[in-house]
């Protein structure tokens, strides 16, 4: 089997999704290599341009990616379409007039490899017969893992991957007469290319094929070997970190040699910041050691830092893959007094709350800030942006996405409230989804459930379950739940962090909106908006009319948004007592098309559509 995918490919990611688990299956019959690369970033690809593009020219004109072939000539654009089991099964019993043995060794300390395939004949054949018969060797890493992404569809751990082609992607021609059971051996040595993560994945795949029909006659595999040698592994780092802002890191050797150095490297990476040390000591072999990284530090300036942190040894290492983690760290702001309000009406990252901060653990971007289209939104009240987490999309279970609130002070409250807006329906999946509020009371060192549900007891439809992926629009749009929680037990706390989490269980997504943190719980009712904002004409052409009542004197601001949330007008109105008000807006300048107004009074929102036409 032939794959062509890319990291960056959309459609490629559930592509893998769907065909990986067959392949496993049937690993017994098959044999696949995939071709990264040829659409969007993909390091892979940039590492061995040449074969990947050579066998993808070899197949043009390819229908897009992901693509694929089995046995060179049995395709259907798409992988999915062609891989299940009866296909492979199929294919694995037509019979072929070849054998192939094949076997690899690792020569000059791991630094060269050196492939020997035998191929034999099991019937006569003669010179034309082979004239375009071509043996290829492939060099497979069974898997290739990166700490996040390196490109962008989420993908982060890649089965199968093509790295070198022997000699290259045009393989080694074979057109000679055969005798029954004759035998020849084809060797190919080569140095192993600096890329390849982990030896300890490494595996050799031979298949012949004939150029004029590109019949795969016959492939051979041989899997990764046992292999002696230096291993360093990252276990673990600790955090929160020392007095001095450095932190530790708990290392293993896994090889079969001691190690006497170690170098270690921190890259900030928003800022391209690094920073290096080297360690000496004695690292026996099956031993873990714990090491204080004395000489690298960590910035403690407000907001969330990434970190990428490597270690290296001088020699080579077995697998590299287990010698970089993404380090990720977060220094709270200094605390403010509430009330806090987030409704996500604005997309991009004005719309968060200053101060507050958005974690994607695991960077896989299974999130987004979603409106529906022109007409429909998909916030809570009506609005028409929330924050959905897209567990449906998402394969990593216990994959965990958190919003933290700014750093509250309710040194001066003795009662308040949290209280969010979320939509949820489960899918047909056994899996479950968990929705949490936490609270810390030191700044992230340990945390209180302030909230807790999950699976089914996160519905907030009138369904059982959903066959597709949830969103609260159309038939959905009023499934809306509202959540308050009391948080009287943090009255009189000088700084108090809050976040929702959503953990990951593969089953349906889950929207949020509309997060207030208030310490005067009266005041919240008294300053919302009444949700029946009354709009006249509506649609407008010229001029529209806006009625809204306020029960409390308060500071109000009037706003229109384009339906992409591009502020187009800001109509502050200063303090305005209790009671009804009417405001008119001149739209005569504005297209045709579907607008938002936006009422804000002391910082609670709410919204409505405006339809102008013309």
């Amino acid at each position: 089997m032939e794959h062509f995918t890319s990291a960056s490919c959309p459609p490629c990611n559930g592509t893998n999704k769907e065909v990986d688990p067959i392949y496993e299956k049937n690993k017994d019959k098959l044999v696949v290599i995939k071709y990264q690369g040829q659409i969007g970033f993909d390091p892979m690809y940039n590492e061995n341009r040449s074969d990947a593009q050579g066998r993808a020219t070899y197949y043009a004109p390819l229908s897009g990616i992901p693509d694929g072939r089995i046995d060179g000539n049995f395709r259907s654009g798409h992988p999915g379409n062609i891989v299940n089991n009866a296909n492979i099964l199929a294919a694995s019993k037509i019979n072929s007039n070849w054998n192939i043995d094949l076997d690899f060794q690792f020569l000059e300390n791991d630094t060269k490899i050196l492939v020997t395939t035998k191929v034999k004949s099991l019937v006569n054949q003669t010179g034309s017969a082979n004239t375009n018969n071509r043996l290829h060797i492939v060099l497979v890493e069974e898997e290739v893992k990166y700490t996040s992404a390196p490109g962008t569809n989420g993908e982060k751990n890649f089965l199968h991957v093509m790295r070198k082609m022997l000699p290259n992607f045009n393989g080694t021609q074979i057109n000679k007469a055969w005798d029954e059971d004759e035998e020849k051996t084809f060797t190919q040595e080569v140095a192993i290319p600096s890329y390849i993560k982990s030896l300890k994945q490494l595996a050799v795949v031979a298949f012949i094929q004939d150029n004029a029909t590109k019949n795969v006659k016959q492939a051979a595999y041989q899997a990764p070997k046992e292999i002696l040698g230096h291993d360093l592994s990252i276990k673990d780092i600790d955090l929160p970190l020392n007095e001095n802002n450095n932190p530790s890191i708990l290392i293993e050797n896994k090889g079969s040699e001691d190690i006497d150095s170690i170098s270690f490297e921190l890259i900030e990476v928003e800022a391209k910041i690094s920073q290096k040390m080297t360690w000496t000591g004695n690292l026996e072999v099956g031993r873990s050691e714990i090491i204080a990284l004395s000489d690298l530090q960590i910035s403690k300036s407000p907001g969330l830092k990434k970190y990428v942190l490597s270690a290296t040894i001088n020699s080579v290492d077995l697998d590299k893959a287990n010698n970089i983690v993404d380090l990720s760290y977060i220094d709270f702001y200094a605390a403010i007094e509430p009330p806090f309000f987030e409704d996500f009406e604005t997309k991009g990252d004005t719309s968060f709350l200053k101060n507050s901060i958005l974690f994607d653990k695991n960077e896989g971007g299974y999130w987004g800030l979603y409106t529906y289209n022109d007409t429909e939104g998909l916030g809570a009240n009506d609005s028409r942006i929330s924050l959905i987490v897209r567990n449906f999309q998402n394969p990593l279970i216990g994959d965990v996405l958190e919003y933290y609130l700014p750093t509250a002070n309710l040194s001066q409250a003795s009662n308040g409230e949290l209280s969010f807006y979320y939509a949820y329906c489960p899918s047909l999946s056994a899996n479950a989804d968990s929705l949490l509020v936490q609270a810390s009371k030191d700044k992230g060192t340990t945390w209180i459930d302030i909230f807790k549900k999950g699976g089914s007891e996160l519905n907030t439809t009138n369904i059982a379950s959903l066959a597709t992926e949830f969103f609260p629009a159309l038939t959905y749009k009023n499934s809306w739940k509202k959540e308050t929680l009391s948080l009287s037990e943090f009255g009189g706390e000088a700084s108090v962090v809050f976040k929702i989490k959503v953990v990951n269980g593969n089953s349906n997504s889950l929207a949020l909106d509309q997060i207030r943190l208030a310490t005067d719980v009266t005041s919240i009712s008294q300053l919302e908006v009444s949700t029946n904002i009354n709009i006249y004409p509506n649609p407008a052409s010229t001029s529209a009319t806006l009625v809204f009542d306020v029960v409390n004197t308060a500071e109000a601001n009037i706003k229109l948004f384009s339906i992409d949330g591009k502020e187009l007008l800001s109509k502050d109105l200063g303090i305005i007592p209790l009671g009804t008000h009417t405001e008119i807006l001149n739209v005569s300048a504005y297209q045709a098309g579907t607008y938002i107004i936006l009422v804000e009074i002391d910082g609670h929102t709410s919204t409505k559509k405006l339809k102008i036409v013309k």
